[in-house]
């Protein structure tokens, strides 16, 4: 029984004859907005380290609650979701696990449960979340699955939907992922045709041209025996012996002639650029201490801080919504950000 079972096995939509359009799922591997792609392209190195410094950075910022006269308000139901939102992860883990399908899928979605012992919130799986509209076009709820061929469907004020800027379409979050397609397979590929070079002794592909005419029978044995000795990794750099008067010929240009690691550096700070995340924070560049400082702050305010505020002002709502009808006094209330424990900040401060 997965978590989205274990949390969801009770709620059932109430109105059950709303007849309601599906929004397509843009989620697939053709499309901008991420999906099945984000599988594999999270492996690779630039955008698992990209999405890590966001992702961690964002959910390194203290969050507090604070009522009307700016005073901090602890040993409540909301403040404890700052704490521990679930039975399963800290805060932290909680915005790390939510920024990284934001930056994955271009969407992130959150649940929040009301039980015998107060409240919880649970990040949910894109993938398994669907976007159902009114007669008006409107976002009106969202289809979630939660088993193999079950499906259930939950009204819009459940669940907390961020999402990145989408042009192509109002519902869905547009992904990093499907800007930088491209450049992540290039990288990938370099990366992939610099190993196959290195089991191949450092050689790229040729052929042996034999002088001398043989049968077919020689051939195939001299074929096999190369195939047998000399090819792979575990054979690189073997001494091959021939009886023939044999030439070897190179059929592909070298790395070297194609600047293919020029290439890679260009596709990695492609993918940098798509995250808003300085080269230099990931070693692509050589930097001094001041210029990597100043990278530092600039990521900050450019990335790192706006996506901060859209992840708290949608947390906000949530919680206000679903709970001010049940506290009014909540309505005096506010989540904020405690940025005094942000080196990068706190020392913009100190030289202002």
């Amino acid at each position: 029984m997965n978590l989205i079972h274990r949390v969801f096995p009770y709620l059932q939509r109430k109105d059950k004859n709303t007849k309601c359009d599906f929004i397509p799922n843009l989620m697939n591997v053709n499309s901008f907005s991420g999906g099945s792609m984000c599988k594999q392209d999270f492996k690779n190195i630039i955008v698992y380290r990209c999405i890590s410094l966001i992702s961690r950075n964002i959910a390194n910022i203290k969050c507090f609650l604070y009522d009307s006269e700016n005073n901090k308000v602890s040993n409540n139901y909301v403040s404890n979701l700052l704490i521990k939102p679930n039975g399963y992860e800290t805060w932290f883990e909680f915005v790390e696990n939510l920024v990284t399908n934001l930056c994955l899928h271009g969407n992130a979605y959150t649940y929040l449960e009301s039980g015998e012992h107060g409240y919880e919130m649970y990040n949910l799986n894109p993938e398994n979340v669907e976007i159902l509209k009114n007669k008006y076009g409107h976002a009106e709820s969202y289809k979630i699955k939660e088993e193999k061929n079950k499906y259930n469907v939950y009204n819009s004020s459940e669940i907390m939907h961020i999402k990145f800027n989408n042009p192509y379409c109002p519902w869905v979050g547009l992904s990093p992922m499907g800007c930088i397609k491209e450049s992540v397979r290039f990288y990938d590929s370099v990366t992939k045709h610099n190993q196959s070079i290195l089991d191949n002794g450092g050689r790229p592909s040729g052929a042996f041209i034999l002088k001398n005419k043989v049968d077919d029978y020689e051939f195939e044995k001299l074929k096999n025996s190369i195939a047998l000795s000399h090819k792979g990794k575990g054979n690189a750099g073997s001494i091959i012996l021939l009886q023939s008067d044999v030439d070897w010929k190179d059929l592909s240009i070298s790395s070297k002639d194609m600047d293919f690691n020029v290439g890679k550096n260009i596709a990695a700070r492609e993918i940098c650029q798509a995250f808003g995340v300085p080269p230099v924070m990931l070693g692509l560049q050589d930097a001094s201490f001041s210029n990597y400082k100043e990278a530092r702050l600039h990521f900050w305010e450019d990335t790192l801080l706006p996506m901060a505020n859209k992840i708290l002002q949608k947390i906000n709502d949530l919680v206000w919504v679903n709970l001010s009808e049940k506290d009014s006094s909540l309505e005096k209330f506010s989540i904020k950000p405690d940025f005094s424990s942000v080196p990068a900040l706190s020392a913009k401060s100190e030289n202002a």
